[in-house]
């Protein structure tokens, strides 16, 4: 700062000769004005006021130039510069010397700093009164032409329109037009516009002429399609927008300049400039443009979600709430229509979007944390829990102590409604046993009462988990695990861990024998002598102990999970489908040795599930919820997504596998169950996610054998609309569908097929 203050005297002293005597020296004074320290700043500016003074702001146009484009320069000394613009530039001798500064500026006003935006918008407005229409014009002239749009819109530029496509032309004239003619009555119809354009034109003195040109323009603009995917690749995108995993960061100036290029070649220019307004309303109108679009456009979102994400991330890190909640109302549609489409993020995409949801989970306003909490909730349907947990864990980290509470919150939520071994859950509770010690009161009781859930479906096993505590901490939880058992008593919910250790016991007592007696079925309808689909509905002949309660938390071990799902009872196969789909996610890790175990057991593994596909859709047919439906759908297609674990399912569990979810695809009653829709869009995607990854010559096997008229028995008991030939040229019409899928790739696999196996 005594520099600065030394700079500002010499300057004064040596009066013009200080800009010959002191090249180079005003750019780093001006590097000065980004700085964090408000002091700093000041000083910066009154070293700038005596060097104006010496020498006339004409001959620090260069200098300042380069500032303004300067992308490591903080928000507050950009608006501070602007500020300090707009007051020197009516007084300088040569207005057309300030034009060089206009193409920092104009990119200053996609600025995510609203403060940064307005002065922006100020300084430029200055300029455009001393320097004129045409001058302003024909220096921004060969800006991007979305650029463009935004600085005409905001300057009320008329020339300048010269060189923006039509398309940016006509949407900039009407978004312009309602603060000039009053057109709020225009109602988004055709007609409505149409009766409103002569009343308009009139009361301005516009041609009417002109104003149907413009509208029909505008309709012309909105008849297109509103995503472009034409020259979309969106791993490259990935691969350029570097993000820090886990942990939040703002998003840098760079980063959001490229989400500009990208959004702007993406998406319908109308709708990229209502995202990229700095009106809320004008963003609000956009978001319902895509909430329109998206029932229809599921192929085009997926394609473009990681622009989409970007953009929501820019919206959590602002302050205005209506359009915050516009986004969180509109972000559990989207989700559900990637789960419907069966859809999981990449990790490119969750590392774009989680870490920001985790650390704004904390908001200050209580409505945005419950919808942003309902969010990290429904992202297990699009992210899986192991994956997901590291982003919470990391949010227990945070500075901000509602966030903290949150993530103990939900930890704790999925804790009581998907088990505690499942997702890493039970090896990261010394991290919440920690809180336990921490001075804010709400973090210790969020601590406690996720501690007391573990408590209610580990028993005293918890202390195990916990990690070192103290005396005190050991104390509290003592008397909040002594409360929770009273309550469990009182809601007569047995004690905790019952219910865990019956199944184990349960496991342990009648596991083997019933793995064997479901091997036997499986082969017996592998060998030919089929049995009724009928046969294998939930009142089968395995039983297990009634104190098996569906509250089980599950198995700690995946070879204990297998033996549950052998059981073959749909709502206690959950528990162990869980702790499956677990490990088959941490097998995926390069570093992991998971991987050859259960490729050992893969075979067993898709048997016991292939058996579980009809018992638990009769179950659910018979009016219980398709949870169990979901799960075996999903955890086949978690086994089917490694190659190395399909490539190990033998011949015969394929061909079971396969027979069943085809005749599942066909069955009439699917869409009328529970969720009947998704879980034909389950089927249709496991089938072709086992046609991509099972071992290729035993695919073709299979499927040329199901061309011969399929065992009466196999299909469900007969429809009074269908005959049995109907169906079974349906069904054998899905079996060449599969086989032409097969021999499109013919020419890239051929080498991996046994043509003497399949002749």
């Amino acid at each position: 700062m005594a520099t600065l203050s030394s700079i500002g005297v010499l300057a004064s002293a040596m009066g013009p000769s200080v800009e010959k005597s002191s090249k180079g020296i005003l750019a780093d004074v001006l590097k000065c004005i980004g700085d964090n320290k408000k002091h700093m700043r000041e000083c910066t500016l009154t070293a700038l006021d005596s060097w104006v003074a010496a020498t006339q702001l004409d001959k620090m146009v260069p200098y300042i130039a380069v500032a303004l484009g300067d992308q490591k320069s903080g928000s507050e000394g950009r608006k501070d510069l602007f500020d300090w613009l707009s007051k020197h530039v009516s007084k300088m001798s040569d207005p057309a010397e300030a034009l060089p500064l206009l193409k920092p500026s104009a990119s200053s006003l996609m600025d995510k700093s609203s403060e940064v935006r307005k002065a922006a918008e100020t300084f430029m407005n200055e300029v455009l009164k001393i320097c004129g229409q045409a001058a302003v014009a024909k220096n921004l002239r060969d800006l991007p032409s979305p650029t463009m749009a935004i600085v005409a819109e905001r300057l009320k530029l008329s020339s300048v329109h010269e060189g923006i496509s039509d398309s940016v032309k006509t949407v900039t004239t009407s978004m312009s037009l309602p603060s000039k003619g009053g057109l709020k009555n225009i109602k988004p119809g055709l007609n409505d516009r149409s009766s409103n354009v002569g009343k308009a034109a009139s009361q301005r003195g516009v041609p009417a002429r002109a104003s149907v040109t413009m509208i029909s323009s505008q309709d012309s603009l909105q008849s297109q399609a509103l995503f472009n995917i034409k020259d979309s690749n969106k791993e490259d995108r990935e691969r350029r927008v570097l993000v820090r995993k886990f942990k939040f960061e703002e998003p840098r100036r760079e980063q959001i300049d490229e989400l500009k290029v990208d959004l702007f070649k993406h998406f319908r220019e109308d709708v990229s400039l209502r995202l990229w307004n700095s009106d809320f309303k004008r963003q609000i109108d956009g978001i319902e443009l895509l909430q329109k679009a998206l029932p229809s456009s599921g192929k085009e979102v997926v394609e473009l979600l990681d622009i989409l994400l970007r953009w929501f991330v820019l919206r959590f890190c602002e302050s205005n709430t209506t359009c915050l909640l516009k986004v969180l109302d509109f972000l559990p549609e989207l989700f559900d229509g990637l789960k419907d489409q069966s859809y999981m993020l990449t990790e490119a995409e969750a590392a774009i979007f989680l870490p920001c949801l985790i650390e704004k989970s904390g908001h200050n306003i209580e409505k945005v944390r419950e919808k942003m909490g309902e969010l990290i909730k429904q992202m297990i349907n699009i992210y899986s829990l192991p994956k997901l947990l590291p982003y919470i864990l990391e949010g227990l980290r945070s500075k901000n102590n509602r966030t903290r509470i949150e993530c103990v919150d939900i930890i704790g939520y999925f804790m009581d409604h998907n088990g505690t071994e499942v997702g890493g859950l039970l090896k990261n509770l010394p991290s919440v046993a920690a809180l336990t010690a921490e001075r804010d009161g709400e973090i210790r009781k969020a601590a406690l009462n996720t501690l007391a859930t573990a408590y209610k479906n580990l028993g005293d096993d918890v202390w195990r988990y916990v990690g070192k505590l103290s005396d005190a901490q050991r104390s509290m939880l003592d008397d909040r695990f002594k409360w929770k058992a009273r309550e469990m008593d009182k809601r007569r919910e047995g004690r905790p861990g019952d219910a865990r250790a019956a199944l184990r016991r349960s496991v342990r007592e009648n596991g083997s024998d019933v793995a064997e007696q479901s091997g036997e079925l499986v082969s017996r309808s592998m060998a030919g002598s089929m049995m009724s689909r009928e046969n294998f509905g939930y009142a089968d002949a395995h039983t297990v102990p009634r104190q098996m309660a569906a509250a089980v938390t599950g198995p700690a071990d995946w070879r204990e999970a297998l033996d549950i799902v052998a059981l073959g009872l749909p709502e206690q196969s959950v528990e162990g489908m869980k702790v499956i789909c677990h490990e088959l996610t941490q097998a995926v890790d390069p570093e992991s040795s998971a991987l050859d175990d259960l490729i050992k057991e893969a075979d067993r593994l898709v048997s016991c599930l292939s058996v579980m596909v009809p018992k638990t859709f009769n179950f659910s047919l018979s009016g219980a919820s398709s949870r169990s439906c979901k799960y075996v759908l999903n955890t086949l297609m978690q086994t089917f997504q490694i190659k190395r674990l399909a490539h190990a399912v033998k011949e015969g569990t394929l061909d079971n596998l396969i027979t069943e979810l085809l005749l599942w695809l066909l069955d009439e009653r699917v869409p009328l169950m529970d969720d009947g829709s998704q879980l034909l869009k389950a089927l249709n995607v496991l089938m072709l996610k086992i046609l991509d990854n099972a071992e290729r010559t035993s695919s073709f096997v299979v499927l040329i054998n199901l061309l011969r008229p399929l065992d009466p028995s196999r299909w469900p008991s007969p429809t009074p609309s269908e005959s049995l030939a109907v169906k079974n040229q349906k069904f054998s019409d899905l079996v060449v569908k599969c086989l032409i899928k097969l021999t499109k790739v013919l020419q890239s696999t051929i080498y991996e097929v046994d043509l003497d196996r399949i002749l």
